[in-house]
C-alpha cells in the first residue's frame, strides 16, 4: 500500500511538470481614430437700425443740384492737431470723405471743395486780425476766451514757462479751459495748416457770404475708426454647427463651454446732420456704426473638429505583456479575456481659418488699417445715401 501512494505522487508530479504553458497573446488591433470637421462662415447682425437712426424733415424739400460743403468735427481736429496730424489729412477720414462726396453727388448734390472755404475763412480772419495776440506762441489767443478765464490762462502759461508742468499737461489743461469757456467763433485763431472747417457758425457764415456759396452744410459731429466692439457670438445660431453637434451628441457638454465665442471686432461710426444755410434749419440728421463682421467684405471662417480615439491603449498593452510572462502563462489556459476598449471624444476649436479675426493681436498693422479704411467708406456710403433729394 505504501509503495502505491509513492507511485501515485510521483506520477502526479510528472503530469504537472509536463503540462504546456498558455499560448502567447497577440496585441489586438487598435480601433482607428475617428475625426470630423465643420467649417462655417461667421457674420453678426448689426445692432444699428439705419432707418431708425436717420430722420429727414418733410417740411423741407431738398432740390436736385443743391450745393453742399462738408464741415469736419472740431474735437477730432483738435485732438489730432495736438498730435501733429490734423483731421483733414487723416487717411481714414479722407477715405470716408471721398465716399461722402460720392454719395452726395449720387444723390443729386453739387459738392463744394472744402479747401476753397478754408481759404476764405483764413482771409476773413486775417482781415479781422484775430491771429495776433500775446499768447500766439502758445497756439491760442487770449481773446478767444471769456475775460473771466484769462487769469487762469496767464497762470497756466507761467507754469509752463517755469517748467512746473510739461507741454502735455499744459495742453491738457488748456483743453479743459476750452471746454468750460465757449470760444467766440469770430475770434478763434488757427495755427498754420490747421483745419478751418470745424466751427459750424463760421462755415455757415462763409457759405452764405462768400463768392463760393453753398445751400447746405453737412456737419460731421463724430467720426471714429478706433472703436472696438466686444461681442459673444453664439455658434449654435449657425446651421452647419447645429448639424455637426447633432452628429456628435457625446461631446455636447464640451461644446456648451465653447458655444459663445468671444470676439473683439473693429468698428467705425459716423454722426452727421445737414443744415440749410439760409434758414439755419436742420433738414436731416443721422448716425451709423458698422463692424467688420456686419458685412461680407471679409467674412470670418471658423472650424470645429470632433475626435474620438482609444483612451486605454496603455492599459491594454500592459495587460497583454503581463499575460505573456512565463510564470503567468504556466498558471493560465489558452483562453484569456482582454479588457474592453475605452474611448475618449473631444471637440477642438473653434479655430480661425480665414477672413476677419476676433483676436486683434494676431493682425498686422497693415491689415488693421485696411479694415478701418473699408469701414470708413462703408459707414459713409450707407449713412449719406439715406439723404433724400427731391420729393420723397
Amino acid at each position: 500500500m505504501k509503495n502505491k501512494l509513492v507511485l501515485i505522487f510521483a506520477l502526479s508530479i510528472t503530469v504537472v511538470g509536463c503540462s504546456s504553458p498558455g499560448a502567447l497573446i497577440s496585441m489586438p488591433q487598435v480601433p482607428a481614430a475617428q475625426s470630423d470637421s465643420v467649417s462655417f462662415m461667421v457674420t453678426t447682425q448689426s445692432n444699428e437700425n439705419l432707418t431708425e437712426n436717420v430722420v429727414q424733415s418733410r417740411a423741407f424739400t431738398i432740390p436736385v443740384s443743391s450745393s453742399v460743403v462738408i464741415a469736419v468735427p472740431d474735437k477730432k481736429s483738435i485732438r489730432q492737431a495736438n498730435n501733429g496730424n490734423d483731421f483733414k489729412t487723416d487717411g481714414f477720414f479722407s477715405a470716408a470723405e471721398q465716399q461722402i462726396e460720392r454719395s452726395l453727388l449720387r444723390n443729386g448734390f453739387q459738392v463744394k471743395d472744402r479747401a476753397k472755404f478754408e481759404a476764405i475763412l483764413r482771409d476773413l480772419r486775417d482781415a479781422r486780425g484775430v491771429n495776433a495776440g500775446r499768447y500766439t506762441r502758445y497756439g491760442f489767443d487770449e481773446r478767444d476766451f471769456d475775460p473771466a478765464m484769462r487769469p487762469l490762462l496767464q497762470r497756466l502759461t507761467e507754469q509752463l514757462d517755469k517748467k512746473d508742468i510739461t507741454e502735455s499737461e499744459f495742453y491738457t489743461q488748456l483743453e479743459e479751459l476750452r471746454s468750460k469757456a465757449r470760444i467766440s467763433s469770430e475770434s478763434r485763431s488757427r495755427g498754420e495748416g490747421e483745419d478751418e472747417l470745424t466751427d459750424i457758425s463760421e462755415v455757415i457764415r462763409a457759405a452764405s457770404a462768400s463768392d463760393i456759396q453753398a445751400d447746405y452744410v453737412l456737419q460731421i459731429h463724430e467720426f471714429q475708426t478706433l472703436k472696438l466692439r466686444d461681442e459673444r457670438i453664439n455658434l449654435f445660431n449657425f446651421a452647419p454647427v447645429r448639424e455637426f453637434m447633432n452628429r456628435h451628441t457625446d461631446v455636447e457638454n464640451q461644446f456648451v463651454a465653447r458655444q459663445f465665442y468671444p470676439c473683439q471686432s473693429l468698428e467705425a461710426s459716423l454722426n452727421a446732420k445737414l443744415i440749410h444755410v439760409k434758414s439755419g434749419n436742420v433738414v436731416w440728421i443721422g448716425n451709423h456704426a458698422a463692424t467688420e463682421l456686419d458685412g461680407n467684405e471679409s467674412p470670418m471662417n471658423l472650424e470645429l473638429t470632433y475626435q474620438r480615439r482609444v483612451a486605454n491603449l496603455n492599459q491594454v498593452r500592459e495587460y497583454v505583456d503581463y499575460q505573456n510572462q512565463p510564470m503567468v502563462r504556466e498558471q493560465r489556459g489558452d483562453i484569456v479575456s482582454l479588457p474592453d476598449w475605452q474611448f475618449r471624444a473631444d471637440v477642438i476649436g473653434p479655430t480661425h481659418v480665414s477672413g476677419a479675426n476676433c483676436k486683434l493681436e494676431q493682425r498686422s498693422d497693415d491689415e488693421i488699417n485696411q479694415i478701418r479704411t473699408n469701414l470708413s467708406r462703408r459707414v459713409a456710403t450707407e449713412l449719406i445715401s439715406t439723404i433724400k433729394v427731391g420729393n420723397f
